[in-house]
């Protein structure tokens, strides 16, 4: 079973599922119940913040001073 190591607090969904991002330079989301991976996304760079929600879009900031946000329908970064 692959070990992920978050580096920001868990943002928890009321569907059972949590999100949160790592060292690795990705932001993964897990169910609460099972601990199974639901979807992963890479940013490339480290996480340097705890994900925040807004609508339908998850929001974190990287390392690279970018706010990366993905909607479901594909991520786009803004510069911070």
């Amino acid at each position: 079973m692959e070990q992920i190591v978050p580096s920001s607090l868990p943002l928890p969904f009321p569907d059972t599922s949590f999100t949160f991002g790592s060292n690795d330079g990705n932001l993964y989301s897990l169910d609460c119940e099972s601990g199974d991976k639901l979807w992963d996304y890479d940013i490339g760079v480290p996480v340097a913040s705890s994900p925040a929600v807004s609508g339908n879009t998850v929001y974190v900031a990287a390392l690279d001073a970018f706010i990366q946000a993905d909607d479901g329908n594909g991520a786009k970064g803004e510069n911070a």
